[in-house]
């Protein structure tokens, strides 16, 4: 896995996790991470 991850990173191609993903296709990372009140705000400040 840390492979694939340096090549993503020497070829500046982004990667993400599924779950992260589709949590935020369906709304509920942005409601999951109220809890951390920091996280929320570096997601708002980059607009993702």
């Amino acid at each position: 896995m840390a492979n694939r991850i340096n090549k993503t990173q020497e070829a500046n191609v982004n990667i993400v996790n599924y779950g992260v993903a589709i949590a935020c296709m369906n709304g509920i990372l942005r409601r999951s991470l109220e809890l951390f009140p920091d996280v929320l705000r570096i997601l708002d400040y980059n607009n993702y």
